[in-house]
């Protein structure tokens, strides 16, 4: 497997348990949004919050810009576990074939 298929494998991974974790700990829980669709929040920063005008609300101490450095930290995290998988495996497949010659 190409080392970019193996890197947006993982990332596609940590994608995923990335959205089930912000639905289970970040939505309804640092921010409500009437207008909340479950998993698929995750992926579209710019529907989390609409104001208190339209029903939404946001845990005191927590702002836009704070949930989106939450989200950009998480990405960066997903972004360098696939780094890593991604490269560790192919060290690993390097080593496997020296030792087959």
């Amino acid at each position: 497997m190409s080392s970019v298929l193996k890197f947006l494998f993982v990332f596609l991974c940590c994608m995923v348990v990335s959205a089930v974790l912000w639905q289970h700990f970040v939505v309804n829980n640092i921010y409500y949004c009437i207008w909340s669709n479950v998993i698929i929040d995750f992926f579209f920063p710019d529907r989390w919050y609409h104001g208190a005008n339209s029903g939404d609300m946001m845990k005191p101490g927590w702002s836009m810009s704070k949930l989106l450095s939450l989200w950009y930290s998480i990405i960066a995290v997903s972004v360098l576990v696939s780094a890593v998988f991604t490269l560790s495996g192919n060290r690993h497949d390097r080593t496997v074939d020296k030792g087959n010659k």
